[in-house]
């Protein structure tokens, strides 16, 4: 089933590593320590706010590279005691996954029969129909020959 037949059917998200959220838990930190840089003193009412929020969007752009690398060097190095936070994690929204997949196959299984069981009524509708029709066209020729 592809899926435009399964419209109210969606795909769980997938699960994420111990890397995903080590490398999420380090973004945020990032983007709290480059908001700080922003201080109150930096927004005049004189200055457009468009040109901070070009300001930032520049350092992150610019610094978007460099930072997966350090988290990866940083990952590499950080001690299994501390690995093991993120590891948990990981293992928690693994176990989500896989029961959200196997209500979603559960579904799709259930949709996919219903829809055969939908198609089979109506072939059966169909049959029916078209016997009914060939039974009533040969039924008519001797009906119009008796009321001749």
């Amino acid at each position: 089933m592809g899926p435009e037949e399964n419209e109210g059917l969606s795909k769980p998200k997938r699960f994420r590593t111990a890397y995903n959220f080590f490398f999420m838990h380090e973004r945020d930190a990032n983007l709290k320590s480059q908001s700080n840089e922003f201080s109150s003193e930096e927004i005049s009412p004189s200055s457009p706010k468009t040109s901070i929020t070009t300001k930032r969007k520049h350092l992150l752009n610019e610094c978007k590279v460099g930072f997966t690398r350090r988290v990866s060097q940083k990952w590499k190095q950080i001690p299994a005691d501390e690995k093991r936070k993120f590891e948990a994690m990981a293992r928690k929204d693994l176990e989500r996954y896989q029961k959200e997949f196997k209500d979603y196959q559960k579904k799709t299984r259930d949709a996919a029969w219903e829809k055969y069981k939908l198609t089979m009524e109506i072939s059966e509708l169909k049959t029916s129909l078209a016997t009914e029709e060939n039974e009533g066209s040969a039924k008519n020729p001797q009906q119009k020959e008796k009321s001749s």
